[in-house]
């Protein structure tokens, strides 16, 4: 590929009559963010079909989901999310993650999570994550509310080791169809050691 482009390529789109659709230089940004990556499939998909496809700008493109950690402290043991899940299409991610820095408490504590869910049918699943296995900085399940349903609320409880980062997760539960959304309200305390 190299000698074809003058540079490396990390995915070519070719169609079905050998046609190259498209290409994307590894080292360019839409390589490393998925919704540009999207962008990129969903044009050569379009090209393949005759279709016309609009190319937002730049600044409209949506930002990868997610927000800044939630920093509990002794003297704020308490915070809130408010958000909403939703199924997306397909290659879009219906997952959001959500930082929980709860490494002012030195002794530990216990974390609850009490998560409400709106008045919409689709129901949440919910994951705490913490840190698993000994490889730094990475975090996995180790509670989860596989489906909170409409106009429910349901608790995780876990009892976390001095320093720790945690993580909330949040998705549409299994059962839901594309495009279901639904609000949340997580409530996230820490009762210190």
């Amino acid at each position: 590929m190299q000698e074809n482009y003058g540079y490396p390529v990390d995915t070519v789109l070719i169609s079905p009559d050998l046609k190259v659709l498209g290409h994307l230089n590894v080292e360019e940004p839409a390589a490393m963010d998925p919704h540009g990556y999207l962008r990129f499939l969903r044009k050569g998909l379009a090209e393949a079909r005759g279709e016309e496809i609009e190319t937002p700008a730049e600044e409209e493109v949506a930002p990868v989901e997610g927000m800044a950690a939630l920093v509990l402290r002794p003297d704020a043991a308490s915070g809130s999310v408010l958000d909403v899940i939703q199924r997306r299409g397909f290659g879009e991610p219906s997952m959001v993650f959500y930082p929980i820095d709860a490494s002012a408490f030195a002794a530990g504590g216990t974390l609850e999570i009490v998560v409400r869910m709106g008045a919409s049918r689709p129901a949440g699943r919910f994951e705490l994550c913490a840190p698993v296995g000994d490889q730094p900085g990475y975090l996995g399940p180790v509670e989860t509310l596989e489906s909170v349903g409409q106009r429910q609320t349901a608790t995780m409880v876990y009892e976390f080791p001095p320093g720790a980062f945690l993580g909330l997760a949040a998705m549409p539960a299994a059962g839901s169809a594309e495009g279901d959304s639904n609000a949340f309200l997580a409530t996230i305390t820490v009762r210190a050691r």
